[in-house]
């Protein structure tokens, strides 16, 4: 930084000042002064913010906007640099007051559009930049380096090492990451052009029969919903008061789960609530508008674009009057739309399927019986549509998969089942791994390992549980598949139960047989095995909303093998 960058910079900190003593000609006239001379660093937004608040209280509200899309668009540039989820995050906490300001000032303006346009302009910057990268290239030296942290931290997250050990093998562990990611050129074509809902609107329209996108924000105590369809798109703010806040814990916090989640309904059992499911009946009522619960159909395309504490909702639970989401349409969890309209238009290169399952660990987790068994009735479903190939127990390696990976060949599978324990804790996101039969497979290793757009199934524990910080960065198993060339992940958000789970699984890949969408095929064996559903204390275990409640599918949502446009997947089958 040179000498006049300097003095441009405490100029910029003068006019800051100005402005919080509202002296707002001071400190209009410091911005004017210095907006060519800080270039493209990381401070520059600041310059065109304080612009739009001098407008702003002065009136000028169509100046204050444009100043403000300005700073919003440096922000996101700025961001999309950085290969890292904590550095992207801590340039947007630096800027949420730009966020929050300019999307109230759209909202006063009730201008929907722009409200869209600041929300996905910073979602999912990392996994975007991911999903356009080819991949880590690390020199022999960093390269060395990491393949040593990485089994170091391996091994002292199966031993349950000390703390400080851990955070200190985690720190070099990240910091190779990152001088490999910074050193890798920034890829071309990144995902982020402006949206242009035009557009948007032709895609989904040549994609789905009927569709409905529901994309949340918070800002400034209100949780904003942004509904889109074919026709409109309009605003819904809803205070996210004590009340809503005290169910979004109960709905997506672990300690709670049994209590909300587990048939028979305890809150109605032990007479805390008038009417079985009342919490998830109300949680449904609050982030559902009321427009978009009257239109649900069976075959209606939800796309959902959680924000927030969202992001671990189970979405298939919400009750809509007696039934459940699940019942009355299609949910598709999406990244960020940006993402969803690249995934779409993924090729598909193989029609095969891998089949990869463990079903003992040793003294590094408890056994997993029940996995030969699914192995088997995956196999089976899937063998009138493709190829089957399985790496069970001592072919189930970290490094087969690897191998595998390099040489491109996990490409030729349409389908990756993966049965087996996996782990993400959110306060340490990057132990997050999946166990293999030598050792785990780490997250970020996940994201090399070069899929060609096919179906992920994460037959696992935690497989869309995710770390969220601020700009919606996540940190999650599915969207590290998802990274590595995945067109769909279907995963879970909570425990995975197993045995209990085998007839759900059975009528999904029925359905994937019948080449419905992933999505499609979830919402049909969830469906099929609520059919004849008993809310009474008879229940059968395996319709207990927290056996099936956590599964959720994100990704394309379409038929692998067909392009956007080639598709009706929902229409093929009645419900």
């Amino acid at each position: 930084m040179n000498h006049l960058q300097d003095l441009a910079i405490s100029r910029l900190d003068q006019g800051w000042l100005y402005l919080y003593e509202e002296d707002y000609r001071r400190a209009e006239d410091c911005f004017q002064s210095i907006r060519d001379a800080l270039g493209d660093s990381l401070v520059t937004w600041r310059v065109d913010y304080g612009l739009g608040r001098c407008a702003g209280m002065h009136g000028r509200t169509d100046a204050a906007m444009q100043h403000y899309l300005k700073a919003t668009a440096q922000v996101s540039r700025l961001r999309q640099r950085f290969a890292n989820q904590e550095y992207s995050s801590s340039l947007f906490t630096s800027a949420q007051y730009l966020y929050d300001d300019a999307i109230a000032l759209a909202l006063d303006r009730e201008d929907p559009e722009t409200v869209l346009l600041l929300i996905e302009e910073h979602r999912s910057l990392v996994l975007q930049r991911q999903i356009a990268s080819t991949g880590l290239h690390f020199s022999p030296e960093i390269g060395t380096a990491y393949k040593q942290q990485a089994e170091l931290l391996r091994a002292m997250v199966e031993d349950n090492g000390a703390p400080g050990e851990l955070d200190t093998a985690l720190s070099s562990y990240l910091n190779t990451i990152l001088n490999a990611r910074h050193s890798n050129p920034l890829p071309d074509h990144l995902l982020i052009n402006p949206l242009n809902l035009g557009e948007l609107r032709k895609q989904l329209e040549a994609t789905f029969p009927d569709w409905i996108i529901l994309l949340y924000t918070q800002c400034k105590g209100e949780l904003v919903v942004v509904v889109i369809d074919s026709g409109h798109i309009d605003i819904q703010r809803t205070p996210l008061d004590d009340a809503l806040k005290v169910l979004l814990k109960k709905a997506c916090l672990k300690r709670w789960r049994n209590y909300v989640f587990s048939n028979p309904d305890f809150a109605y059992l032990w007479n805390k609530s008038r009417q079985r499911w009342s919490q998830l009946t109300e949680l449904g009522e609050r982030l559902l508008p009321t427009s978009v619960r009257k239109r649900l159909r069976p075959d209606t395309r939800l796309l959902i674009v959680p924000g927030g504490p969202l992001h671990d909702l189970p979405w298939a639970t919400l009750r809509i009057g007696t039934d459940w989401l699940c019942q009355r349409a299609v949910v598709q969890v999406l990244p960020s739309l940006s993402i969803w309209s690249h995934l779409v238009r993924q090729p598909v290169y193989g029609e095969k399927a891998l089949l990869l399952g463990c079903s003992s660990f040793g003294s590094r987790a408890s056994p997993l019986p029940h996995i030969a068994d699914e192995l088997d009735l995956v196999d089976r479903c899937w063998r009138g549509r493709g190829l089957v190939e399985r790496m069970e127990d001592g072919k189930a390696t970290r490094q087969a998969l690897r191998t595998l990976a390099s040489g491109g060949e996990l490409k030729q599978f349409q389908l990756l089942h993966i049965g087996t324990h996996a782990q993400l804790l959110p306060d340490q996101s990057v132990q997050a791994h999946i166990k293999l039969w030598d050792e785990d497979m780490l997250l970020d290793e996940v994201t090399e390992l070069r899929l060609g757009g096919g179906v992920v199934v994460l037959a696992t524990c935690d497989g869309a549980n995710g770390a969220v910080a601020p700009g919606e960065e996540v940190r999650s198993l599915s969207y590290a598949f998802l990274a590595a060339g995945a067109r769909d992940v279907v995963a879970n958000i909570w425990s995975f139960y197993g045995e209990l789970t085998q007839g759900i699984l059975e009528e999904f890949y029925h359905g994937l047989a019948r080449k419905l969408d992933a999505p499609t095929a979830l919402a049909q064996a969830l469906r099929e095995l609520l059919k004849y559903h008993d809310d009474g204390d008879g229940a059968l275990p395996t319709r207990s909303p927290i056996v099936w409640g956590g599964l959720i599918a994100q990704g394309a949502g379409t038929v692998p093998g067909h392009s956007a446009g080639g598709t009706n997947p929902a229409s093929d089958h009645s419900t």
